[in-house]
């Protein structure tokens, strides 16, 4: 649902025809992806497709958690080609004059790090694997420059940082819940399985209170 909604607030923009305001664009997990379909001027085909093809079995499904396979397959939405969503889009995201920064976190250091510098879609689609790969309901870490990555949402998910630290003088960032709205806890089982994958894939990581879901704000 939090990619529907900053989907939606992207698509104003684009309507408006705005992207040109923009020097660089941060999103985490499905905020990450659609910064990516505004950056390829199709951010409203993505908000489309939200409640078509990716609200079918194909996209989400839990019984496959059953079978040892990942709920969730981003995947599928970056390979997915329809009337609005079209196969050279990846190539127009890459080819911007705007800088895409994709947050992800570093498996091995439990760290927020800032994925940019997509020179290629080979690129584009590690990164935005990286930034949406959910622990548990969406498979193992992946693997990316050498480094595994999960969901930037795990430490940074509102990614306002980044434009920060590149020296923005003005930002823009599209939140999904009201201002000052409590976050809502996983389910308790649900979040000892998370955190105990989260602890098998790095040991030496400290207690920490794990709160993991798909957060879309991305500046």
């Amino acid at each position: 649902m939090r990619g529907v909604v900053s989907a939606g607030m992207a698509s104003a923009l684009e309507r408006r025809g705005l992207l040109d305001c923009f020097d660089l664009v941060v999103g985490t997990s499905a905020g990450a992806l659609n910064a990516a379909a505004f950056l390829a001027g199709v951010v409203e085909g993505c908000l489309v497709a939200y409640h078509a093809a990716f609200a079918t079995r194909r996209f989400i499904n839990p019984y496959r958690l059953l079978i040892g396979r990942a709920a969730i397959d981003v995947a599928f939405t970056l390979d997915h080609v329809d009337q609005r969503l079209d196969a050279g889009r990846h190539s127009r995201t890459v080819a911007s004059r705007i800088s895409l920064h994709c947050i992800a976190v570093d498996v091995d250091t439990a760290a927020a790090e800032d994925l940019t510098d997509l020179r290629s879609e080979e690129d584009l689609r590690c990164a935005l694997l990286a930034s949406s790969r959910m622990p548990w309901i969406g498979g193992g870490p992946v693997e990316f420059r050498g480094r595994r990555w999960l969901d930037g949402g795990l430490a940074e998910p509102i990614p306002h940082q980044v434009p920060a630290r590149l020296g923005a003088t003005h930002v823009l960032v599209l939140m999904t819940r009201p201002h000052g709205a409590s976050r809502t806890p996983l389910p308790p089982l649900a979040n000892r399985i998370v955190e105990r994958r989260l602890r098998r894939l790095n040991p030496s990581s400290s207690s920490c209170t794990v709160a993991v879901r798909p957060t879309t704000r991305p500046p």
